[in-house]
């Protein structure tokens, strides 16, 4: 970027905006560790191999400074192990993408207002929801929880037609099938602290009910429905349970799973403007939800966009185009749609 274009970029900006930017500059500042994090003492990274100082190598646009070792041709640059890794975009064009995404703008509006391409929107909301999910891994749940099952139609959009398991179907027209579906579990304890993940494909059951174990050690109360895979977890892991029958939508004792269950309307309400969402790319998109709600309950509005890119700006996550492409499908496509005989499983 050259001196003038910054300086345009700077005077199209609202006091705000840079505000936001100054303290994004302030954080990366610090936190803008190389490749390799140990330094000499002129603050050059170090050469993994023979621990020499690095020499200078000109600067890419958007990354800033780059690194080599003239003897082992290692590289490193200052945008190293930090999301803005294979990416050419600069921090503010980051900044722009992120407040888009907030304020609910589709793919297409927020590439044109920041003057990128629609798949390079889709990547940065990729690697922003990566860094979201890394996060949001370690949440823990404590006291009362209430938990509850919710389902998915799988959707395999993006997906090449020679890789499909099954043939194309228009928007609506899903199966009704159980084993067609993606079971995502959602939990809410007592402070408000929330948790969704995907667990895989058909009914709630017991293997999936533990994949929420992680997220249960401080937990001394869970209510849920009455599924038997939710009595078995509690008794077996040294849980009080609270049974939320459907029909009665309150326990013996006048307990409730309002809370998880207005949780998974606002997901709805959410959710409902992305109009499909591709089930390889489901996870990214319950930690955003969480997020951003969590971001309402304690930014103002105008601090939001610079709160989560400080977020995303001091993840350690790295990923590159190929591997959102390439991310892993958290379901068995082949207990959904083996007996289907077709595409990837025509021959099985």
């Amino acid at each position: 970027m050259e001196a003038k274009e910054i300086e345009r970029f700077v005077d199209s900006l609202f006091e705000e905006d840079i505000a936001i930017l100054r303290r994004i500059l302030e954080l990366r500042k610090p936190k803008g560790v190389d490749e390799y994090a140990e330094r000499s003492g002129n603050g050059a990274p170090v050469c993994p191999e023979c621990g020499k100082p690095m020499t200078r190598n000109g600067k890419r646009e958007g990354r800033g400074q780059k690194w080599i070792c003239l003897e082992h041709k290692a590289t490193a640059t200052t945008s190293g192990g930090t999301p803005f890794r294979h990416s050419r975009l600069a921090p503010g064009v980051f900044l722009k993408l992120i407040a888009a995404e907030i304020n609910g703008f589709t793919l297409r509006d927020a590439a044109t207002i920041c003057g990128v391409s629609a798949p390079t929107a889709f990547y940065v909301r990729q690697k922003f929801h990566a860094a979201l999910s890394e996060t949001l891994s370690s949440a823990a749940l404590v006291g009362r929880v209430e938990l509850d099952g919710k389902e998915f139609r799988i959707n395999l959009k993006g997906t090449e037609p020679d890789k499909m398991p099954r043939k194309s179907k228009k928007r609506g027209s899903g199966s009704k099938e159980t084993k067609h579906k993606v079971q995502a579990i959602f939990a809410i304890d007592e402070n408000d602290s929330m948790v969704a993940i995907v667990t895989g494909n058909g009914a709630e059951d017991r293997a999936k009910a533990d994949k929420m174990l992680p997220h249960l050690k401080g937990c001394k109360t869970l209510a849920t429905d009455g599924k038997s895979c939710y009595i078995g977890l509690c008794e077996d892991n040294g849980m009080a349970h609270e049974t939320v029958k459907s029909s009665t939508h309150s326990g013996e004792r006048g307990e409730t799973i309002n809370e998880v269950n207005g949780m998974m309307s606002e997901f709805d309400l959410w959710y409902r403007k992305f109009r499909g969402v591709s089930v390889r790319h489901l996870q990214g998109y319950l930690d955003a939800f969480i997020f951003f709600k969590h971001l309402r309950y304690t930014k103002e509005l105008l601090d939001r966009p610079g709160a989560a890119m400080e977020e995303f700006a001091s993840s350690k996550v790295v990923i590159t185009c190929k591997q959102i492409l390439e991310k892993a499908i958290p379901i068995d496509l082949y207990d959904a749609y083996g007996d289907y005989h077709y595409g990837i499983f025509a021959d099985k």
